[in-house]
């Protein structure tokens, strides 16, 4: 039994069970009957020695909580965490907003912000620390040891929540004009402390310090020569080093194809693959080994020696474990596998235009060619079967959880991208252009460097920037329109009141090469009310805005990265806590009534992604490349997308998609070429504490580890019997297909889709279940699946399939776990 109280001064006082016991009253407030604080209070004392510390009797009261493993305990926790931490961060006052970071500058952890006295003196008039107070331990602690600004080294600590807000908050609209900063400042921190607002990783931890690397996942292609391929392993080698994922495709020949004419026999892919893993790995990304994913065509001739790479039975010179993989197919090789036929294989050295049509939305165009050269003798043909390959694929993601997959023509089908899309990300959400680069030179030029030089037909030549804006009436059309001038085709008429004429082909061409990156954010949905559109609209746009400082202001390792990255303006905003929105109008991922809820919250996100990228390129003008995407003409993504998924509920708009067509078009276009994609979001989700992405919960409590941080998480209101969640081990793979559909309708990139599969003793999945997940992909227009997760009930409980380390080798970039 507690006789004395250490204090955090020295002091030592007999103890007074009713000051514990308001402890105990003050932590349960506004919970009732949903704890017991009395129990905690007693199980506590019980197991305490005569004479105990303020501290180590808080703590136990906090561990005392969290043993109980509900949400309503969690957040009585949080509200005893919140009071410790602010007394072992800042001891017996709380610093003002200057006062901290004076010393944080001091201390060489921040750099000085451009604020006076006066700014400081408002900025001190709207923090709010008493929100800590409402936060549940586990997104407390997250912050604390993730998030928070620290000397590592040392161990020495400055913030607590509000003021890790403040400083994201503050660097935002450091910016600014002067006029407005101050209300932005306000703004900003107002979203991130309501949690209406979630940043990446990166946003967190370098907002307000020398560190300026925001953008964390990058894509590129490489060409089909061997300055190209040294460049993409120069680029994965640098942007691990900077903290990136990376997302790869090697556009090149096979094993035994001709190299120099045939003096020498091309390797194949594996060795450099085998290269690109090494670079990979050489740097850590963010604390830990890089990770790239590298995409592959399935008809390419080497696919199924890729497919079995990660497959701890292959050979040791038939193995690479370092990447990840994701194989790449379009409605054709789908057809092929529903009918169990045969195809050819092909690269692009042997069939060039097959592959060019094979990145493109026309695979009516792709068919004929396919058609064409399979009925030329002299075309060299080897067969193999689709639906053998599909398989190899589909089976090593359920035994590994990691063999991803993307649908090529659909993203390059539904997308406001007038360019080839060749791949994804890491995470599979990312769904934009890149070109490859052929001269290491490019890559560090502080320019654009394409051009193209057309010759007229009164043999005149006239050299333009590739990405430059031109007038054409098209050889196809007798309305004058906008076009790059890297789209131009002999034919053309180039109107200019210099120059100019009818193009009789092209001389030469230098195309920009180009590195796509993800600049992400998020918005939580269940934190805005579901009829508040003028809060929606606000979160929306801030997202947006940091988003644009984030691409402004970045540290670009290789600089023509910055050049591309700002003249795209690329954006993907994804969400979080849909699945508590879902529990609590009581709705499941798997009914006709639930596809209708997530169609309203999709059409809702990306209406209001498209309104504020409209209000923002008011401010700013649209985007320097906005001519090289359909926004200017209209495209809406209501124009493009999978009609199959009309099928999947009575789907209403809720909102006027045509008056947003005329302002678009009267605008010019937007703020950015994109805007949508759902990311994982598993780590700033913790922050939030909700749950991530557009997923169902996985389970209502789980053990979270990230790296060294491990976390006890619940799901909001789980343990109030009027929130029915849903399992994702309940919702079959179809159905979770059929779910991302809805969402793949009103988005203009990707998505990190999920699947999960309860798998119970010796129950197999059958070659026909596992096809058929397939090709509800390809019918409803999903573009991308992400990891296929598996639970063996009779080898781990639940809990443990379900948490983050459970079962399946999950690697994910910075800013896709958010």
């Amino acid at each position: 039994m507690i006789k004395n109280i250490v204090k955090r001064d020295g002091r030592i006082e007999p103890y007074i069970p009713s000051k514990l016991n308001g402890w105990g009253r003050w932590a349960a407030a506004n919970l009732g009957h949903m704890v017991d604080w009395s129990s905690i209070v007693i199980q506590s004392v019980s197991s305490m020695p005569d004479t105990v510390a303020t501290a180590d009797l808080q703590e136990k009261l906090i561990q005392n909580c969290l043993d109980k493993g509900t949400w309503s305990y969690y957040l009585m926790a949080g509200r005893l965490y919140a009071s410790h931490l602010h007394k072992i961060i800042h001891g017996a006052s709380i610093p003002t907003v200057r006062a901290l970071h004076d010393r944080m500058v001091a201390d060489h952890v921040m750099v000085r912000m451009d604020y006076d006295d006066d700014d400081y003196a408002q900025v001190e008039s709207f923090i709010n620390h008493e929100l800590d107070y409402d936060t549940p331990h586990f997104s407390l602690h997250y912050i604390r040891k993730k998030y928070s600004l620290q000397n590592r080294a040392t161990g020495q600590e400055y913030e607590t929540q509000q003021f890790v807000y403040m400083r994201m908050a503050m660097a935002l609209a450091e910016t600014e004009p002067r006029d407005r900063r101050i209300d932005l400042v306000r703004r900003f921190y107002t979203e991130f402390s309501a949690k209406r607002m979630s940043a990446p990783t990166p946003n967190y931890v370098n907002l307000g310090t020398t560190l300026r690397g925001f953008a964390s996942c990058c894509v590129y292609v490489v060409d089909d020569n061997e300055a190209s391929l040294a460049v993409g392993d120069h680029i994965a080698y640098r942007m691990t080093a900077a903290s990136a994922g990376i997302g790869s495709h090697l556009i090149t020949r096979s094993k035994g194809n001709p190299v120099r004419g045939g003096l020498i026999q091309h390797q194949g892919k594996l060795p450099y693959l085998a290269s690109l893993g090494k670079a990979v790995h050489a740097n850590m990304q963010a604390g830990r080994g890089g990770a790239c994913t590298t995409y592959y065509s399935g008809f390419d001739p080497e696919a199924e020696i890729i497919a079995y790479l990660r497959n701890p039975r292959s050979t040791e010179d038939r193995k690479n474990r370092d990447l990840h993989y994701a194989l790449v197919t379009n409605k054709f090789f789908a057809e092929k596998v529903a009918r169990n036929e045969s195809a050819f294989s092909f690269n692009v050295w042997t069939a060039p235009e097959l592959t060019r049509l094979f990145f493109s939305p026309d695979i009516e165009a792709f068919r004929r060619e396919y058609l064409r050269l399979e009925s030329d003798s002299s075309f060299k043909k080897e067969y193999f079967k689709p639906r053998d390959l599909i398989l190899t694929s589909l089976n090593e993601a359920l035994e590994t959880g990691v063999a991803y997959l993307a649908n090529v023509d659909e993203m390059n089908r539904h997308t406001p991208f007038k360019e080839p899309i060749h791949s994804s990300n890491l995470c599979l959400e990312i769904s934009e252009p890149n070109r490859p680069y052929e001269d290491m030179r490019d890559l560090y030029s502080d320019h654009e460097v394409g051009f193209i030089t057309v010759r007229y037909d009164d043999d005149r030549q006239q050299t333009f920037n590739f990405n430059e804006p031109l007038t054409v009436a098209a050889v196809d059309s007798t309305v004058p329109h906008t076009v790059f001038a890297g789209e131009l085709k002999a034919g053309d008429v180039i109107v200019a009141d210099e120059g100019g004429g009818r193009v009789q082909g092209i001389t030469q061409a230098h195309e920009e090469p180009e590195i796509a990156l993800c600049s992400l954010g998020a918005i939580a949905y269940d934190a805005i009310g579901e009829h508040d559109d003028e809060a929606y609209q606000e979160a929306m746009y801030l997202t947006l805005k940091m988003i644009d400082y984030c691409i402004e202001n970045s540290h670009y390792v290789l600089p023509h990265v910055a050049v591309t990255a700002k003249a795209r303006m690329n954006a993907g905003v994804g969400l979080m806590g849909v699945a508590t929105h879902m529990a609590r109008k009581g709705l499941r991922y798997d009914t006709q009534e639930g596809r209708e809820e997530l169609h309203r919250i999709a059409e809702r996100h990306m209406y209001h992604a498209i309104r504020a990228s409209l209000r923002i390129s008011r401010e700013r003008g649209v985007a320097r490349w906005m001519h090289k995407t359909r926004w200017p003409d209209g495209w809406l993504p209501i124009d493009t997308y999978n009609r199959n998924v009309d099928e999947l509920g009575n789907f209403e708009y809720q909102y006027d998609w045509e008056a947003l067509r005329a302002e678009i078009v009267q605008n010019g276009g937007i703020g950015h070429s994109c805007l949508v994609a759902y990311m994982p979001g598993e780590s700033s989700s913790k922050a939030l504490g909700k749950p991530n992405s557009i997923y169902p919960v996985r389970d209502t409590t789980l053990n979270k580890t990230d790296g060294s941080v491990t976390i006890r998480w619940a799901a909001p209101g789980s343990d109030d019997q009027a929130l029915h969640y849903q399992s994702a081990w309940d919702v079959s793979e179809v159905d979770m297909i059929k779910a991302y559909a809805v969402f793949q309708k009103f988005t203009d990139q990707g998505i990190s889709a999920d699947l999960w599969r309860r798998i119970k003793d010796d129950d197999k999945v059958s070659s026909s279940e596992l096809l058929t997940h397939y090709f509800t992909m390809v019918k409803y227009g999903m573009k991308t699946r992400y990891y296929y997760n598996s639970n063996v009930a009779s080898d781990r409980s639940l809990e443990n399939a379900g948490s983050i380390n459970g079962g399946v080798d999950k690697v994910e970039c910075e800013a896709c776990t958010m």
